[in-house]
């Protein structure tokens, strides 16, 4: 990986947490996987089976940036991915067929699992970590509401955007998540 030590163990780390919440191994992708510099951003790509994907409500798969859950969750997730490893995350959902019809997983188009870490964190870490999630939650709900809002005021949409993720971050930030605190131990 072209993230660097330690940064790989804290993308490692912050996989097993996408796991852990959707029950999917998620992928490295992009260029920061195949080259040392020169990359703007980190590409975490979680492909979830047809089925699974369209259960869960994120829209059409081709278009994913119109449902406000789809938004609300890549936006979560790549601010905590961020918070936790001090990498620039982008974070998507994708379903499976059209990720793999898109970007076949070769060649060009390399992927490195994610997750695979010989530890786990603590129970007691784990149950402070679904408390943070469940008040945080809230919080981020009220961003996307407001980025929905601004665009409806016709506001730009890169400007709503950066907004509501500014404070999605602020809320990850100034919660005590576990990870923060065992990052540091």
């Amino acid at each position: 990986m072209g993230v660097g030590f330690p940064a790989t163990l804290l993308l490692q780390e912050f996989g097993s947490k996408i796991e852990d919440a959707f029950g999917d191994m998620p992928f490295h992708v992009g260029s920061s996987l195949k080259e040392k510099t020169g990359w703007r951003d980190v590409d975490v790509r979680l492909m979830l089976d047809d089925e699974t994907y369209m259960a869960m409500g994120l829209g059409d798969p081709k278009y994913p940036h119109h449902n406000a859950k789809w938004v609300a969750l890549c936006l979560a997730f790549s601010a905590l991915g961020k918070e936790m490893t001090g990498l620039p995350i982008d974070f998507q959902i994708q379903q499976r067929t059209l990720a793999n019809e898109t970007f076949p997983g070769q060649g060009q188009n390399p992927r490195s699992a994610l997750g695979v870490v010989p530890h786990k964190m603590k129970d007691a870490d784990e149950v402070a970590q679904e408390l943070f999630f469940r008040t945080a939650y809230n919080d981020i709900t009220v961003a996307v509401k407001e980025y929905h809002a601004a665009l409806e005021r016709r506001e730009h949409g890169g400007v709503a955007q950066n907004r509501a993720f500014q404070k999605i971050e602020k809320i990850i930030r100034e919660g005590q998540t576990p990870q923060k605190d065992n990052l540091h131990e």
